[in-house]
């Protein structure tokens, strides 16, 4: 038995915040899942990337690399341990680790003690060496496999696209008229951080998309004792800063809302859902004449976002239509996704099996 303290090395601690990453040729580890790239190496050879801020995420690299502040950079000893062999033994546990070794009241952190205080069974560099070539081989079917749900995902989703590409650009441009004309646009402002709380006291508190999911957002976790700007029940909610124009409707009731929000708050002559459809058809054309994907949109650029102006009824009917459609393509977007739990959890069960001497 070995402690996870005694078999590693640690790799000097980054000075790279994310806000300092500049683009280069070196891949760049954070506390997300994905990775950047960056100008400048901090370290070469083989390493582990674990993250030490929000969620457990590790990654495994042999090369030049770099790493933010918020990451633990660690290799090992070869004579004693093979460094792709303990990345997949800390990725058998990193649910462990995410649940009882992250901790925090706001933001989690790795509690590093606790997780080099890990023991397990070690086995000889042999043993190790091809338990790893095995695990290599499944890992890669595995991925390689999930790559492929995942674009067929991709693909639900670039079709869901063009169904509303070919319903709401066949309007004549006569039929266009300022969103303003048609609903009240409430710019989102943020109370003091003071005022925020956990228990539920004042009203819930949106800050930015955080919450959103496909349609309607989740229920808060933050509430605001200090009231600044109001969205209700039935208002789209739309990102206002990067990533711009994300739209969700607001189910919740009446919410207080940061600077990374705007509420939309459709009048009698126009449908809340057949708005919704249309914003998120438009998101990709939020450039404003200047070719470019904007960083931020403030409460005049939405004012004048171009909407058809078309009978009740038809815009009644054209939402039903979407609806429908929507609802038989995000069944078939749900059985992917199920896919892709299934083969995560297979990947959890071979590497329990491999650390258990059953592969």
């Amino acid at each position: 038995m070995k402690k996870i303290g005694d078999i590693i090395i640690q790799n000097p601690k980054s000075k790279i915040k994310i806000r300092d990453v500049e683009k280069g040729e070196f891949i760049f580890f954070r506390s997300g899942k994905n990775t950047l790239c960056h100008n400048k190496k901090i370290i070469d050879g083989e390493n582990i990337f674990l993250s030490t801020g929000g969620t457990a995420n590790v990654h495994y690299f042999s090369g030049d690399a770099a790493y933010s502040t918020d990451v633990f950079c660690i290799t090992t000893d070869p004579s004693i341990c093979n460094t792709r062999y303990l990345y997949y033994k800390i990725l058998s546990m990193i649910e462990v680790i995410n649940n009882d070794m992250f901790k925090g009241t706001t933001i989690k952190h790795l509690q590093k003690d606790e997780f080099k205080n890990i023991e397990f069974n070690i086995q000889s560099i042999h043993e190790q060496k091809r338990i790893v070539k095995k695990l290599d081989t499944c890992m890669e079917q595995i991925d390689k496999a999930i790559k492929n749900v995942e674009q067929n995902i991709q693909n639900a989703e670039n079709l869901f696209q063009s169904y509303l590409n070919e319903i709401f650009s066949k309007f004549d441009k006569s039929l266009i008229v300022d969103l303003s004309q048609l609903a009240d646009i409430v710019s989102g402002q943020s109370p003091k951080s003071s005022n925020y709380n956990v228990d539920k006291k004042g009203l819930p508190f949106y800050q930015g998309k955080k919450l959103f999911n496909d349609k309607f957002i989740s229920k808060p976790n933050t509430w605001t004792t200090h009231t600044t700007k109001v969205s209700i029940g039935g208002d789209i909610l739309m990102s206002v800063r990067a990533p711009v124009g994300d739209v969700n409707i607001n189910s919740v009731g009446e919410i207080c809302i940061g600077r990374g929000l705007a509420a939309i708050r459709p009048n009698e002559l126009l449908n809340r859902e057949f708005l919704f459809y249309f914003l998120v058809y438009f998101k990709d054309k939020l450039s404003f004449n200047t070719g470019a994907t904007i960083n931020s949109i403030n409460r005049k650029q939405i004012s004048q976002i171009g909407v058809p102006k078309i009978e009740l009824h038809e815009q009644s009917k054209i939402a039903e239509n979407i609806n429908l459609f929507e609802k038989n393509l995000y069944q078939s977007i749900k059985n992917y996704g199920n896919e892709i739990l299934a083969l995560n959890e297979l990947k959890q069960s071979i590497l329990e099996k491999a650390f258990n001497g059953e592969l």
